[in-house]
């Protein structure tokens, strides 16, 4: 079976194809009289059979685990681009890996301002592009992450998820984070404070 660890792909045409054959060749071997070979025939397709829908199961357990990234709209971009000039300057390859970062990003984390509520999609996208910069966070380790803006009082939050408390509102309050470079930005401060908060906590 053709399985792919890292996008979890399968391909269940070429599979179902040779277990078909393998299943019709069983009374065209026993009409030519081909006992033995029919047999054979039969075993190899009940084993092979068996690992395919193991691999199958197994790849299906895989998928439903597997976070879906919050789609990022054309319109998210155009705001993004606008709040960060500078993102015009990656190269097109540079920008596409950056926006499915910050999809998972978002996808893992949700961001609560100082009155409680859900921060928009965009200062989400603001916060997640941080996120997505400091290459020494690893998302897999994070999963209905709940990040809290440092002014709200966490018992007033009803949440079972994993809830933690970071200033926030600095990141989207800071106006010059936006008119430095992706390179300067990734290596600024705030976002190392970000990266090294993160880590602290996925440990």
């Amino acid at each position: 079976m053709t399985f792919n660890k890292k996008t979890l792909n399968y391909r269940f045409p070429i599979w179902l194809t040779v277990i078909f054959f393998t299943l019709f060749s069983i009374p065209v071997l026993v009409f030519f009289d081909l006992l033995t070979l029919a047999k054979i025939s039969g075993v190899f397709t009940v084993v092979l059979t068996s690992i395919a829908l193991r691999f199958w199961m197994s790849v299906a357990k895989h998928k439903t685990e597997t976070i879906s990234r919050v789609p990022i709209t054309k319109n998210d971009i155009f705001d993004l681009k606008r709040i960060f000039p500078y993102f015009n300057q990656l190269s097109l390859k540079d920008q596409i890996e950056l926006q499915d970062r910050i999809a998972l990003t978002l996808a893992r984390f949700r961001f609560i301002n100082e009155f409680g509520e859900h921060y928009s999609k965009l200062n989400s996208i603001q916060i997640a592009l941080f996120i997505a910069l400091t290459d020494s966070v690893n998302l897999n380790n994070f999963k209905n992450c709940v990040i809290l803006n440092s002014e709200i009082n966490i018992d007033t939050l009803k949440d079972t998820n994993s809830v933690y408390s970071y200033p926030l509102k600095t990141l989207i309050d800071e106006k010059l984070l936006g008119k430095i470079s992706v390179l300067e930005l990734s290596q600024h401060e705030k976002v190392i404070n970000l990266a090294l908060f993160l880590n602290k906590i996925s440990n």
